[in-house]
């Protein structure tokens, strides 16, 4: 991807009802935004499985939530992702590392934080993809 390619790239946002049954909508639409981008296969299954991770994550520790948000913006050589549960009373260990999805999140991602906005929560990371040939 090319440095133009990242600066034109989509810039999107998804709303979806904090249900398990949902998150489906959103590793769709980041496969959808990805392959617009030319990602790799690889690339592209590491970002939706990143992305189930931190949304399922958000509704265990936030499960009063209303809503969840996927913030995704195309960058160079990546993509900055956030997943965020809004109406939450809870979420304070979003960013709990000794839990498996914070470890996966690690593993699959850089730039890995978890962040407070008052009744929101969420976790945001980069994604790096690798060049295609």
């Amino acid at each position: 991807m090319s440095g133009r390619e990242a600066a034109n790239g989509p810039d999107v946002t998804l709303w979806i009802r904090a249900d398990a049954g949902s998150i489906h909508l959103l590793r769709t639409l980041a496969a959808g935004v990805a392959a617009d981008l030319e990602v790799g296969i690889d690339d592209v299954d590491d970002l939706r499985l990143a992305i189930t991770e931190a949304a399922s994550h958000l509704l265990s520790v936030c499960p009063s939530a209303r809503r969840l948000r996927l913030d995704l913006t195309a960058q160079d050589g990546g993509m900055r992702v956030v997943v965020a549960a809004q109406g939450a009373d809870g979420g304070g260990n979003a960013g709990d590392p000794t839990t498996l999805a914070w470890q996966v999140l690690q593993a699959l991602t850089e730039d890995l934080d978890a962040f407070d906005g008052g009744d929101e929560y969420g976790v945001a990371f980069r994604k790096s993809f690798e060049r295609q040939s």
